[in-house]
């Protein structure tokens, strides 16, 4: 399994993957200077928190989900980041629709539940 130490580059790889020849084309893509670019090409860890819609303009630019960018990073390589959301997606829809056929009431009551808990967690589903 891939295991990305350094978010910077990483995003630096996967702009050079999507077609961006330099931090200026990712800058005008996400709506922001070059310098902010170039400070994120910086960092270890993703920004806890990003300004002005940066997080998914960036996520967009880079043709991935937000939750790839700023958790999954660590876990997939900039070369197949963007099939991730295609498969997991696809693959999750098809088991939760076999299962949620199969629940009875109380059991739909409890995946909500354990869902809401999730998402609150920050916790990101890896499908199997």
């Amino acid at each position: 399994m891939f295991k990305a130490t350094h978010w910077g580059k990483w995003i630096s790889e996967r702009s050079r993957l999507v077609g961006y020849q330099n931090q200026r084309e990712l800058a005008d893509a996400v709506g922001c200077r070059s310098e902010q670019v170039s400070r994120w090409f910086q960092l270890n860890e993703p920004p806890r928190q990003m300004r002005k819609g940066f997080d998914r303009m960036l996520a967009a630019s880079l043709k991935i989900e937000p939750e790839i960018l700023f958790r999954g990073f660590r876990e997939f390589s900039p070369e197949i980041a963007s099939s991730i959301n295609k498969i997991a997606t696809d693959t999750m829809r098809r088991k939760v629709l076999a299962m949620v056929e199969l629940m009875p009431d109380d059991g739909l009551k409890e995946l909500a539940r354990v869902g809401e808990l999730l998402l609150r967690s920050g916790h990101v589903l890896q499908v199997a």
